[in-house]
Formats: C-alpha cells, sequence, structure tokens
C-alpha cells in the first residue's frame, strides 16, 4: 500500500513510471467528511448518504429504461441503465462528460461516428459535445458531471433501427 508524503494533506497516486506516490490536492469537497465543511447550521441529519431506488424517478427514453438518482446533487446525476436493443437518439451534452460502467452485456456505442465495441466491465468516456448513441443489450451505471441540465443536451437525430448492427 502507496503512504501520503509528509505535508500534502492529499491523495496520492502511483505514478507508473517511479511507482512512487504522487500528490495530487486535497479531496474534492464531494469526497470530503461532511462535517469538514459543513455549511454553518447544517446538521449532519441534513446531509443524504443514501439513496434508494424506490425513491428514484424512472422512466424509458428512446429505448432505454432509467433510474436516476439524487437528481438534486449539482455534482453528478447517477443512472442506471438498461437497455434490451439500442438508444434511438443521437445527442451530445454542451457541459457534461457520460461516463458509462458497463456492468453486464455487450454492444457499441457511437461516439462522432466512431464505433467503439463495449463488454461487461468496460468504461466509456463521453466528453462534453461528443455525439452518441449506442446498440446491445446491458446493464449500465450512468455517471453524468457536472449534474445532467436538460437545457444542456442537445438532439441530433433519432437512429433508425436498420442502423442498429452489433457486430
Amino acid at each position: 500500500m502507496l503512504g501520503l508524503p509528509a505535508g500534502t494533506g492529499g491523495i496520492a497516486v502511483a505514478c507508473a513510471r517511479h511507482l512512487r506516490p504522487r500528490p495530487v490536492g486535497r479531496l474534492p469537497a464531494l469526497l470530503a467528511r461532511p462535517d469538514d465543511d459543513r455549511p454553518e447550521g447544517q446538521e449532519a441529519s441534513q446531509v443524504q448518504y443514501r439513496y434508494a431506488a424506490q425513491d428514484a424517478q424512472k422512466f424509458t427514453k428512446h429505448g432505454i429504461d432509467l433510474t436516476v438518482y439524487g437528481q438534486e446533487n449539482p455534482s453528478a446525476t447517477v443512472v442506471h441503465v438498461h437497455v434490451e436493443r439500442g438508444h434511438f437518439q443521437e445527442f451530445y451534452n454542451v457541459r457534461s462528460a457520460y461516463i458509462y460502467y458497463i456492468v453486464s452485456g455487450r454492444g457499441v456505442f457511437h461516439l462522432n461516428s466512431e464505433a467503439i465495441a463495449v463488454g461487461a466491465t468496460d468504461l466509456i468516456v463521453v466528453p462534453p459535445n461528443t455525439r452518441v448513441y449506442y446498440f446491445g443489450t446491458m446493464e449500465m451505471v450512468l455517471t453524468v458531471a457536472p449534474a445532467f441540465v436538460e437545457q444542456d443536451e442537445r438532439h441530433v437525430r433519432f437512429v433508425e433501427d436498420s442502423e442498429c448492427r452489433i457486430d
């Protein structure tokens, strides 16, 4: 296990070249203990640590089933995505990155017209302003950071079922 360099007050990442810890700064507020930077007057009981599926918003959009957790958190939106065939809308987001972790299944992501085959345990990072749509049968966890704001998403086109190829 790697230790922290003395006096850094931050976390460390192993540098592959030298196999030494490298300080990367202080913990972001999202990861800090709630009593470190709690706004004045906010009690620990006001901090929400757990988000349950039964409290999440659930809906279907362009061929995918979505369960959206903790929408009031401005740092990120976390979504469970279930897709049987494909996401039949090409879109992009002008502000947020979309990070897909493939829990199970396989498919093909189309990012700016480049086809990328994916399978279980793969991670796909879609930077802002990158066009995206995908096909396949997959269970995924999607993190949108910063949090999803509807007016930041731009529709490009609806994707035809005949384009659905998972070679």
